[in-house]
């Protein structure tokens, strides 16, 4: 094996091994990104719901949330981002300067301090130069709607201290236009984040800031990009966050201690009507104001505190961790009618995490090894709002898994048996029933089956995953209208049904022929799943898919050198068809995206022209199915449709620092 095929595989190692239930995300796609939901739109298995500015709640293999409007929170997929819990705000996070962003499927509960019960989405900056006197990576861009690019990243090593500043600005008109006001700038977007990394030999400091100002201006009634709205809303958010690793030895054990935490500040609104005065004063028998705007305010402070300690000797490994979490959530959803307020809601939402978790794999004969951990949770609520509900729910919950692992050169098996969990909680809706006012903790059961493969000699490298989920309590959340004349007047709440299954294939592929400019990456997503017995206003959901959950995704990506300097990126991304929500049947198309990347470069300055959805094919990542148009307010479809065809062109640049 020559030294190029040895660097090669550690290469492969490291992006498909780092943890054995990982699944690290190509460099090449992150690259060719601008945030976590281009990512997310590109990869099979995972999904985003619309309803805001910019991705934040997300779906692994169809369990995940798909908006958080008022109550008790309650994801179940964690974001961490250089060791910090945006879970539930991570809408901040931009690709430039990633070092790696791994996905981790399925039930996570003994290898690090948050727990997710569909699984959770990691991602770290880049940690040091490759060069000693240091690097620094400006890139410039402009795209279509008025689009515009900065990034700046400087990279340092000085003895053993490395240090990552991260600058990025992102800003557009957005491709919906307002008819009523004139204005093709409603939906903007102004995006600017910063990110400091250091580190050390044995700790790291990391410091965030994100500062995105955008407007929010998307739903309208014909289910175009055209609206009509008068007072078009934003979806601003402003985040400060920090983390502390520090790693320390005790013999053969090793040790970290981390703190970290972020204060969050966000404003949230849009015009409830999706019109304007004028439009309906024309209508027939109409004379009434219909006039609706909305806008929740919330502050989130999150604090982590976790201490491990890893053992690793002679291929046993044993790691024991102790997590604390604790969030305080300030919350204010004030609605209007014209001028007259409709609704005022003030919550406060505090929710402590303490938690116990375990891991450890001992090597049997044969290259077998076995794997198994438990975690015990402690979760303390206390809920309290304007309208004198205050509920302060206890509850003690576990999960763990069992596994056998083999691994040779080339291959790798992991069959795993585990079990996620998900807190219950109350619903705070006043006409909500007794009987559907509290919901119980759900329950998640994976059998999985994952075999790697990676051949240095042929440059193939291939990853198959079978899986098969039983849910039980399943949490389903539905939403009903009090009134079809006030759209203010929604319930939002969330009930059990008794089970939910599913079984699913995945496969990725990724092959570079020896000698050749070629590159292939395939990646695909099957699933079947289905509700067990729930009845929701007369309908029953028994067999019915999850939201969220499309039946198949594949992506197909392609690149190769044209000329010594000039490279060819072409990637297809198609999703079959997926149920908007629970309370109806809508559901989204099937839908196929075309990417293409044509990339110049020479020494260290590279000029890339590219165009996303080139076939300008129609996308809607999120649906409604309710009454909003006067004066009947029989109810229709509304959707909110994906990015139409995008062309832009970036420059990128590195240099050293003497």
């Amino acid at each position: 094996m020559t030294g190029e095929d040895r660097q090669l595989q550690d290469i492969k190692k490291s992006a498909f091994n780092s943890n054995y239930l990982a699944q690290e995300v190509e460099a090449e796609l992150i690259e060719q990104s601008v945030h976590l939901e281009d990512i997310i739109q590109n990869t099979p298995g995972v999904s985003s719901a619309g309803g805001t500015g910019r991705a934040r709640f997300f779906q692994i293999r169809g369990i995940g949330e798909r908006s958080s409007y008022e109550g008790m929170p309650n994801e179940s997929v964690t974001i961490l981002f250089d060791h910090i819990d945006y879970t539930g705000v991570g809408g901040i996070l931009s690709t430039f300067g990633l070092e790696n962003l791994e996905i981790y499927k399925g039930p996570q509960n003994t290898i690090m301090g948050p727990s997710s019960l569909a699984g959770t989405i990691n991602a770290k900056t880049l940690s040091h130069s490759f060069l000693s006197q240091g690097q620094t990576r400006a890139q410039v861009g402009l795209e279509s709607f008025s689009g515009r690019l900065f990034n700046l990243g400087h990279y340092q090593n000085v003895g053993t201290l490395s240090s990552s500043t991260i600058l990025s600005h992102n800003s557009t008109h957005g491709f919906y236009e307002n008819a009523y006001l004139k204005r093709e700038d409603t939906n903007r977007r102004d995006e600017f984040s910063f990110r400091q990394k250091l580190k050390g030999k044995s700790w790291s400091l990391n410091l965030h800031y994100f500062d995105f100002k955008s407007g929010y201006d998307i739903f309208n009634l014909e289910n175009t990009k055209i609206t009509q709205s008068d007072k078009p809303g934003e979806d601003n958010q402003l985040t400060w966050g920090a983390s502390f690793l520090k790693e320390f030895k005790l013999g053969h054990t090793k040790g970290q201690f981390l703190i970290s935490g972020h204060n969050t500040k966000s404003f949230y609104s849009y015009d409830e009507d999706w019109g304007n005065n004028p439009n309906w004063r024309h209508l027939p028998n109409w004379n009434q104001d219909y006039d609706y705007r909305i806008a929740f305010t919330k502050s989130l402070r999150n604090f982590n505190i976790e201490q491990k300690f890893i053992y690793d000797s002679g291929g046993t490994y044993h790691t024991t961790g102790l997590f604390f979490k604790n969030n305080h959530l300030r919350s204010r959803e004030l609605a209007f009618n014209s001028e007259t307020v409709r609704k005022d809601l003030q919550s406060v939402f505090k929710r402590r995490r303490l938690a116990l978790y375990h891991e450890s794999e001992r090597p049997l004969l044969k290259g077998y090894s076995l794997f198994f951990g438990g975690r015990l949770s402690q979760l303390l609520s206390d809920y309290r709002d304007s309208r004198a509900i205050a509920v302060t729910p206890r509850e003690s919950l576990w999960g763990g898994h069992l596994g056998l692992k083999k691994e040779n050169y080339k291959n790798l098996w992991v069959l795993r048996l585990a079990r996620g969990f998900k807190a219950g909680g109350v619903n705070i809706g006043t006409t909500i029933t007794e009987n559907r006012r509290q919901f119980d903790d759900e329950s998640l059961y994976e059998l999985s089956f994952k075999h790697e493969y990676t051949a240095p000699e042929t440059r193939l490298t291939t990853t198959n995953n079978l899986f098969l989920h039983y849910r039980q309590n399943v949490q389903v959340k539905t939403s009903y209208q009090d009134d079809p004349s006030d759209p203010s007047s929604f319930t939002f709440y969330t009930d059990n049904a008794t089970t939910g299954k599913s079984v699913g294939f995945e496969s990725q592929i990724r092959w570079r022929p020896q000698e050749s400019s070629y590159q292939l990456s395939l990646h695909s997503h099957f699933m079947h799943s289905e509700y067990g017995d729930y009845i929701y206003e007369g309908r029953n959901l028994k067999g019915r898919a999850f939201s969220y959950a499309p039946q198949s995704k594949v992506r197909l990506s392609q690149s190769i050198e044209i000329l010594k300097s000039l490279r060819l990126a072409l990637s297809h991304t198609t999703s079959s068809s997926f149920y908007f929500g629970n309370s109806h049947n809508e559901k989204a198309p099937m839908y196929i995206h075309t990417d293409t990347f044509l990339t110049y470069q020479i020494k260290d300055l590279e000029v890339q022209i590219y165009a996303r959805n080139l076939f300008n094919d129609r996308s809607e990542n999120r649906g409604f199915f309710f009454g909003n148009r006067p004066p009947d307010f029989d109810n229709e479809r509304f959707v909110q449709i994906g990015h139409p065809r995008l062309i832009g062109i970036r420059m990128s640049g590195a240099f050293n620092l003497i």
